[in-house]
């Protein structure tokens, strides 16, 4: 068995909301990548399916403006796509610290002013000291039948 000292109400929340972001923006991700990935493979089709209609060693004009507009399109949905995942994380950070305690400067760069924290990291302490909260007691895991192994 193992002993640890309970987490507070508010650093559960926050540990359990971070973790919820993390698997969000890691699921956000996965989704555009799939989607990029899909439209580079379209794109890859189209090339080889117009090689007949190649002139000498480039393209003719109807398949340039063709995998141009396909290009600018797969730009597009990746510009998009990571706009929209910003947009999403920084709405999730913005819970955490508040909107008015970070600034994103010109050279990329996110300033922080405690100052102007906001958002869950304001809440209130009571007080108490880590020493007075509960004692928890992490049992061991049990161990279970996954319905693969066969019965014991």
């Amino acid at each position: 068995m193992v002993e640890q000292l309970k987490d507070n109400t508010a650093v559960k929340g926050i540990r359990r909301e971070l973790q919820d972001d993390s698997d969000k923006l890691a699921e956000r991700m996965d989704r555009l990548q799939a989607a990029a990935l899909d439209a580079f493979g379209e794109l890859s089709k189209e090339t080889r399916e117009g090689m007949a209609n190649r002139v000498d060693d480039g393209f003719s004009p109807a398949e340039a403006r063709k995998y141009g507009e396909a290009t600018v399109k797969i730009m597009e949905l990746i510009h998009l796509g990571f706009k929209a995942i910003e947009g999403n994380f920084v709405r999730d950070m913005e819970a955490i610290i508040g909107p008015n305690a970070y600034k994103f400067e010109a050279d990329g760069t996110v300033t922080f002013d405690v100052t102007k924290l906001g958002g869950k990291l304001s809440t209130g302490s009571l007080g108490v000291e880590q020493d007075q909260l509960k004692i928890v007691i992490l049992q061991d895991a049990p161990i279970l039948n996954e319905g693969d192994e066969g019965t014991p």
